[in-house]
């Protein structure tokens, strides 16, 4: 934003000349300073432009040698022209002030209007917009040889409901190349000023001024709007007074990235929306015993669909909705789902879902309610967790809607101490299965106790069989040479 001296110049004589012009989605606020350097008087001319034509804040004022003269505050919008003129050399034209932001606005601040009257027909100059509260300054210029007087009012509603208790001025003198200005007068939506003047005369009536709407903080709102940047030494209290460095009661709504170098406490829920939320943490831990995997409530959202088409658009919010969710129409419609009534969401997108299969019936329908009853085995489907680790081997642990298990992609190491069990009984563990027990070698010594492992209350390993054939080839290979040394 511009503040302080915005242009000074000198213009030749008798031609007009652009002091400043307004700039891109700002309204100038500024007073102009002129002083003379000629020793012959001088007539001045402030004015903006209109169309090929210049409307007036001073008309032909008169300015002595070492005289200055200022002007109150004269309101530019962009790309509004302020023009000046002067019929001596040495007059010096100096423009200060700041501007404001007015880009939110539907109807921009600045030059608001112009009318030049010539006798007693009430007119109007200006009708606050809608939604709308103006701080409204009047540059009433006499143009005319003679004296003549103006009158101001403001009417409640139209020109028309103008009456005689609405006057703010009333025949106000006004000597020829004199302007009168009246600053600060404030209407509402709907409000006009109303403006004329005596017989014979020629007024010029300017309007320039701020329009302020709710989006930028109206006048008579407690509320306080801040288009650009706020900075706050202490400490800020929203609902409550200040106890620490920011205290909300309250919601809170951040459009935007949040960034904390510091820890995030809370003590109460925190819910996360969106479609990916990523936690960059070395270490996660948390208090809770339970960790709950696929959780939402069951609910509605609106969305367009048309027939033969596989999506529902212009969905509002898509952060509870999930691919595999079930979804059922409100009512019939022209346009149905399956014949069953129901199709399954395979793809969630930016403001839009993909079907399972295309949309039936006809034509096309907008806002249209679907429902659904939150999660099923279908938004289940492929849930589960992931380690990232080589990316051409995942380690996950998948449950699949196709074969009702958890499926998982690498084996099970478990401690000698620990087993498995189903229905509390002991199916496998580092020394049994289904209550058999493993043996991984057997014994060579038959004798005079039986082979160590053979029994019907074990389960062998392929090693402990190998070591038992390889065991028992040997004995057969001796009793065998013995049996031959013998002669019948």
């Amino acid at each position: 934003m511009a503040f302080g001296l915005l242009n000074s110049i000198i213009p030749p004589v008798g031609q007009p000349l652009t002091l400043y012009q307004g700039t891109t989605d700002n309204l100038t606020v500024g007073k102009v300073s002129i002083a003379s350097k000629n020793s012959t008087p001088a007539r001045i001319q402030l004015a903006y432009e209109d169309g090929g034509s210049l409307r007036y804040f001073e008309y032909n004022k008169k300015i002595k040698y070492g005289e200055t003269y200022e002007t109150q505050d004269i309101h530019i919008g962009a790309g509004q022209k302020l023009v000046v003129r002067s019929d001596q050399t040495d007059i010096n034209f100096f423009f200060y002030g700041q501007t404001i932001s007015d880009a939110l606005h539907p109807v921009r601040s600045g030059v608001l209007s112009n009318i030049i009257t010539t006798d007693k027909q009430k007119r109007s100059i200006f009708t606050a917009p809608t939604g709308s509260q103006v701080n409204v300054t009047l540059s009433v210029c006499n143009m005319g040889v003679e004296a003549s007087t103006a009158t101001i009012g403001v009417s409640n509603s139209g020109l028309d409901h103008f009456d005689s208790t609405e006057y703010v001025e009333y025949s106000k003198r006004i000597e020829p190349g004199q302007t009168y200005t009246r600053t600060d007068i404030k209407i509402k939506e709907g409000q006009t000023i109303v403006g004329f003047s005596n017989r014979n005369s020629k007024i010029s009536f300017v309007c320039h001024g701020q329009l302020f709407y709710a989006v930028s903080g109206l006048l008579d709102s407690d509320d306080k709007m801040i288009l650009g940047h706020a900075r706050i030494e202490g400490n800020l209290g929203i609902g409550i007074t200040a106890t620490s460095k920011l205290h909300v009661l309250g919601d809170t709504k951040l459009d935007g990235s949040l960034s904390l170098t510091g820890d995030l406490t809370s003590d109460s829920q925190i819910t996360v929306k969106g479609i990916k939320t990523n936690l960059f943490s070395n270490r996660l831990i948390i208090k809770d015993n339970n960790i709950e995997i696929g959780y939402f409530t069951s609910g509605s959202f609106m969305g367009d669909i048309t027939a033969g088409q596989d999506k529902i658009l212009n969905i509002s919010d898509t952060s509870n909705i999930v691919p595999g969710l079930e979804l059922s129409l409100d009512a019939p419609q022209t346009v149905t789902l399956s014949y069953s009534g129901i199709n399954t969401i395979t793809a969630v997108g930016q403001n839009e879902v993909t079907l399972m299969t295309p949309l039936t019936g006809n034509g096309t329908d907008n806002n249209v309610q679907f429902n659904h009853s939150g999660p099923t085995d279908k938004t289940a489907d492929g849930g589960g967790l992931t380690i990232y680790a080589d990316s051409a081997d995942p380690k996950t642990i998948t449950w699949l809607e196709s074969n009702d298990r958890w499926n998982l992609s690498h084996g099970l190491n478990i401690l000698n101490s620990r087993e498995y069990r189903i229905n509390d009984v002991v199916v496998l563990n580092s020394n049994q299965v289904l209550g058999f027990g493993i043996t991984t070698s057997y014994g060579t010594n038959y004798d005079p106790e039986p082979v160590t492992g053979i029994s019907t209350s074990y389960i062998p390993t392929q090693k402990s069989t190998d070591d038992l054939i390889s065991s028992r080839q040997k004995q057969v290979s001796v009793s065998a040479y013995f049996a031959a040394s013998f002669d019948y």
